[in-house]
C-alpha cells in the first residue's frame, strides 16, 4: 500500500514538474491565435503545459535509460572480469550462463561452455560429491559449498570450491542455481605443505637423536623430545613445565643459570646461538655425565625461550680413551691386515711391507728390503708400464691413484692385484714415497669375465625368446623390446625403443591403467590386452608384468607378452555356438515340448470335465494331473525364454533386462531394480544379446559371492555412448590383479571385446560390487556385427 509520505512525495514531484513545465511555455512564442473566450484559452494553456510535461518526462526517461545500459555495463564487466567464476545451471546441471573467468578455469571458450552439462567437467572421483552437492542446493534455501576436482578439455584437473545458491523460480520459469567457482588449487597445495613442513618439524624434533629442550625465561622447561627424557631417564611428559634444575648436576646449576642469564640479556653480548662447549648434565638417578651442548634464542610476543641441543658425549669420550689405546696397536693392525700394504721410496725401492703380501708371494721383507720392486716383484713384460704408472703417481696431485697390474710370486705365478696407490710427504713437501694398499682380485676378475659371459647368454635369451619382452620406464617408454614383441607390433626389423607402449594399444587408456597399476606396486598376472600392429591387426595379449624398485623407486617395469589372438578368436567361436545353442534349444522347447504339453494340458482338462461330470472318483486326480500339466507348460515357457531372453527388436533389451530383474526380485525376495530413464534402443541383437549376458552374470556373481540386499541394473544413453551399469550393496567380491582369470569374469570380458566395448569390474566405496560396461553407440545400431 502507498503509505501517505509517499503520496505527498509524488505530489511535490507533479507541483514541481509543473511549475517548470509553465517557466518553458512562458519562454515559447504563442502557436495558436488568441482565442475568443476565457474557456478555450485555458484549455489550450492546459494543452501546452501538459505537453511540455510529457516531453520534460520523455528527456528525463532518456537520461535514466542511458544511465541503465551504463549501470549494466559496468556490471557486465564486473561480471566477466571477476576473480571467481559465475556460473547459472538448471536442475539438470546444464550451464545457462558464464563469465569469463569461468571460460578461463575451465578451459573452454564461453559460447562452447554454455549448454554444456556441468557434471561433464567434474572428474571422475568427485561426481558423488557435486550429486550431492547439488541435491542439497535444490533442497535447502540456504548457501550450499563443496570442494571438487574438475577436468579440463586436455585431462589435467584442479581443486575447485564451489558455492551455490537456487534463485527463485520466476515468471513460471523453473528455478535455477548460482555457482561461484574457485580455484584452490594453489591453496590446497600451500595448506598441504604447511601440513607436510609441520610433520617433517615434528618428525625431526621426534627421531633426533640429540636432546632437544626449550625453556622460558624463568628457566623452566616448555618443551623437550622423547631423545631428552630417554637421556635424562624421565618418562614421557614429565620434564615439562619442570625447572631447568632437574637436568644440571647441583654443583654446576648456579653457574649455569648464570651463563643463561647473561646469553639472554639486552647488549652487544646478546647472541642468537652459542656453543656451551662440553658440560655435564644429571638424570633422575642422580649420576652425571658429560654432554655437548648449544644454545639458541627467540623471541615471540615479547616472551624469550632457549632452546638447548645437548648430545651425550659419553661414548665420544670413552672413543677418545681408546683411540689412544688404538694407537699402539696401529703396527700390529698393519702387520695383520687382510690387504697388501706396501711403501716405496721414490726410487721404486722396497721400504717395507705387510704380512700379507709376505704370505701371498712368498718372499720374506728382509730377504727383498731395499731392492727394486719392480725387478723383484713384476713380470718382464709388465716392468716398463708400471715403472711409468709409479712415476706419474710421484708427479700427481691426486690423492689416490687407482691401477689394476699383476705381481708375480716366488713360484712363478702371476695375481692380479687392485692398486690404491699415494704418495707419501716427506719434510719441506718434498715426495717421501709412494703408500700402496692392495687387494687381490684374481678370482673376482675370474668371476667378472664369467659374470660378462652370463651377461652376453641372458641377451641372447632375451633377444631370442618366443614371448614378447620388454622393459618399460616409469614414463611409459619402452627402454628395451626383444624380437618376438618387435614381430607382434612393428616388424622383427624395426626398432621400437624409445617409444610409447601406449601407441601399440587400441585403447591408449588400457596402457595408463597398467602403467598406473605398476607404479601402486601390484604385480599383473594374466593382464588382457589389446594391441595394434602396424598392418593394422588386432592383437589380444596377456601379459605378466612387475616393476623393478630402488629406494622406494621404480626403475623400469619388466612385461612378458603372450599372443592370444587364436585363442580369444576360439573363445568367440565357442561363445557363438554357446548362443546358437541356446536359441536353437529355447525354440524347441518353446515349438516341440511346449506344443506337446499344451495338447496334453488340454486332453487332461476335458478328461478333467468329463470324469467331474460324471462324478467319478478319479475327478480330482485328473484335475490335479491337468494343473501339474499346466504349470509343466510354463516351466517349459519359462525355461525357453531364458535361453531367448532378447527379443530381436530394440526395445528388446530394456525389456529383457526389466524382466529379468523382477524374476531377480520375485525369486531372491531382493530389492533388485532396472532403471532406464530415456529409452535405449538396440538394433544389434547380437550385442543386445552380449550386454544382457554380462548384466546376467554380474547379478548372478552378486548373489553368489557378496550377499547384496540391494542391486540396481541401469541403462542409459550420453556423450554418443551406451552405458550398462550392474551395482549392489554386498560385501563385494575379491578381484585378482588386473583382469579377471575366472570363467564368469573371463566371458564377461570376452563379450565386451566383442562389441568393441570396455568393460569394468570395481568395487565401490565403502562397500558393494560396481560392473561397468561403455559400448560406442554405433555398435548397437549395426544390422549385422562380427568380432
Amino acid at each position: 500500500m502507498t503509505t501517505a509520505r509517499e503520496k505527498a512525495r509524488v505530489t511535490r514531484l507533479r507541483r514541481r514538474l509543473r511549475e517548470q513545465a509553465e517557466a518553458v511555455l512562458r519562454k515559447m512564442p504563442p502557436t495558436v491565435p488568441t482565442p475568443p473566450t476565457d474557456e478555450v484559452k485555458n484549455i489550450v494553456h492546459e494543452l501546452r503545459v501538459h505537453q511540455a510535461e510529457l516531453e520534460m518526462q520523455n528527456e528525463e526517461l532518456r537520461c535514466a535509460q542511458l544511465d541503465l545500459e551504463n549501470s549494466r555495463d559496468r556490471f557486465a564487466r564486473l561480471y566477466d572480469f571477476a576473480p571467481v567464476g559465475y556460473l547459472t545451471l538448471d536442475a539438470g546441471s546444464v550451464i545457462h550462463e558464464a563469465n569469463l573467468t569461468a571460460a578461463r578455469l575451465l578451459g573452454l571458450d564461453r559460447r562452447a561452455l554454455v549448454r554444456k552439462k556441468f557434471s561433464s567437467l567434474v572428474a571422475g572421483k568427485s561426481q558423488d560429491d557435486f550429486y550431492r552437492h547439488f541435491q542439497q542446493v535444490f533442497a535447502h534455501a540456504d548457501r550450499q559449498h563443496c570442494e571438487l576436482q574438475l577436468r579440463l578439455a586436455d585431462g589435467t584437473t584442479f581443486s575447485a570450491r564451489l558455492e551455490s545458491v537456487v534463485e527463485p523460480a520466476v515468471s513460471g520459469q523453473p528455478a535455477r542455481c548460482l555457482t561461484t567457482l574457485t580455484d584452490v588449487t594453489a591453496q590446497r597445495r600451500a595448506e598441504s605443505a604447511l601440513r607436510e613442513s609441520q610433520a617433517q618439524l615434528t618428525g625431526i624434533i621426534r627421531s633426533a637423536r640429540d636432546a632437544i629442550v626449550t625453556v622460558d625465561s624463568q628457566q623452566r622447561i616448555v618443551l623437550c623430545n622423547e631423545a631428552a627424557e630417554r637421556m635424562f631417564g624421565h618418562p614421557p611428559g614429565g620434564l615439562l613445565d619442570q625447572p631447568l634444575d632437574w637436568l644440571i648436576p647441583e654443583n654446576l646449576r648456579e653457574e649455569y643459570a648464570r651463563h643463561l642469564r647473561e646469553f639472554g640479556s639486552p647488549g652487544p653480548r646478546n647472541r642468537q646461538t652459542a656453543t656451551l662447549g662440553n658440560v655435564f648434565g644429571r638424570r633422575s638417578d642422580g649420576t652425571t655425565f658429560p654432554v655437548e651442548a648449544s644454545i639458541s634464542q627467540i623471541e615471540v610476543n615479547g616472551r624469550k625461550f632457549f632452546t638447548v641441543i645437548l648430545r651425550d658425549i659419553t661414548e665420544r669420550v670413552r672413543a677418545d680413551e681408546a683411540l689412544r689405546i688404538e694407537k699402539e696397536f696401529s703396527e700390529n693392525l698393519v702387520a695383520t691386515a687382510p690387504v697388501i700394504v706396501l711403501v716405496q721410496d721414490p726410487a721404486g725401492r722396497i721400504v717395507r711391507f705387510n704380512r700379507y703380501l709376505e704370505e701371498l708371494s712368498g718372499h720374506r721383507l728382509e730377504d727383498v728390503q731395499g731392492r727394486d720392486w719392480f725387478a723383484t716383484f713384476l713380470a718382464p713384460g709388465d716392468r716398463r708400464r708400471i715403472r711409468r704408472v709409479f712415476a706419474n703417481t710421484l708427479q700427481s696431485r691426486a690423492p689416490v691413484r687407482r691401477s689394476i697390474s699383476p705381481i708375480l710370486t716366488k713360484d712363478g705365478r702371476l695375481r692380479e692385484i687392485e692398486w690404491f696407490n699415494a704418495t707419501l710427504k716427506a719434510a719441506a713437501g718434498t715426495t717421501g714415497g709412494v703408500l700402496a694398499i692392495g687387494l687381490d682380485v684374481t678370482e673376482q676378475l675370474k668371476a667378472e669375465a664369467t659374470l660378462h659371459r652370463n651377461e652376453a647368454e641372458l641377451n641372447d635369451f632375451f633377444h631370442e625368446s618366443p614371448l614378447g619382452l620388454l622393459w618399460v620406464g616409469p614414463d611409459g617408454r619402452i627402454l628395451r623390446a626383444n624380437r618376438a614383441f618387435a614381430e607382434l607390433v612393428e616388424g622383427a626389423d624395426k626398432e621400437i625403443g624409445g617409444r610409447l607402449v601406449g601407441e601399440f594399444y587400441v585403447d591408449p587408456a588400457e596402457a595408463a591403467a597398467t602403467l598406473e597399476l605398476l607404479a601402486s606396486r601390484k604385480t599383473l598376472r594374466n593382464h588382457r590386452a589389446r594391441l595394434r600392429h602396424a598392418d593394422g591387426i588386432l592383437r589380444h595379449v596377456l601379459i605378466d608384468a612387475n616393476a623393478l624398485w630402488e629406494k622406494r623407486k621404480m626403475r623400469h617395469s619388466r612385461w612378458f607378452v603372450r599372443d592370444i589372438t587364436a585363442r580369444v578368436a576360439l573363445e568367440g567361436e565357442l561363445v557363438q555356438i554357446s548362443e546358437f545353442e541356446q536359441q536353437r534349444i529355447g525354440r524347441e522347447l518353446h515349438d516341440s515340448l511346449g506344443q506337446h504339453l499344451h495338447a496334453l494340458y488340454f486332453l487332461a482338462m476335458l478328461m478333467a470335465k468329463d470324469l467331474a461330470a460324471e462324478s467319478s472318483s478319479h475327478a480330482a486326480e485328473a484335475a490335479r494331473l491337468s494343473q501339474l500339466l499346466e504349470e509343466s507348460l510354463q516351466m517349459t515357457r519359462s525355461l525357453s525364454h531364458g535361453l531367448q531372453p532378447v527379443t530381436p527388436v530394440p526395445e528388446g533389451l530394456m525389456a529383457a533386462l526389466r524382466e529379468f530383474a523382477a524374476r531377480i526380485r520375485g525369486t531372491y525376495r531382493i530389492d533388485c531394480r532396472f532403471q532406464c530413464r530415456n529409452p535405449v534402443l538396440v538394433e544389434n541383437t547380437l550385442a543386445a544379446n552380449h550386454l544382457f549376458r554380462i548384466a546376467q552374470e554380474a547379478v548372478n556373481n552378486a548373489l553368489k559371492h557378496a550377499r547384496p540386499t540391494r542391486i540396481r541394473v541401469v541403462l542409459a544413453a550420453a556423450n554418443g555412448k551406451i552405458v550398462l551399469g550392474i551395482r549392489d550393496n554386498g560385501t563385494g567380491i575379491r578381484l585378482p590383479t588386473g583382469h579377471a582369470t575366472g570363467a564368469g569374469l573371463r566371458i564377461m570380458q570376452h563379450r565386451a571385446d566383442s562389441i568393441d566395448s570396455s568393460l569394468v569390474v570395481q568395487k565401490r566405496p565403502g562397500c558393494g560390487t560396481e560392473v561397468v560396461c561403455t559400448v560406442p553407440a554405433t555398435v548397437l545400431q549395426r544390422s549385422n556385427f562380427a568380432k
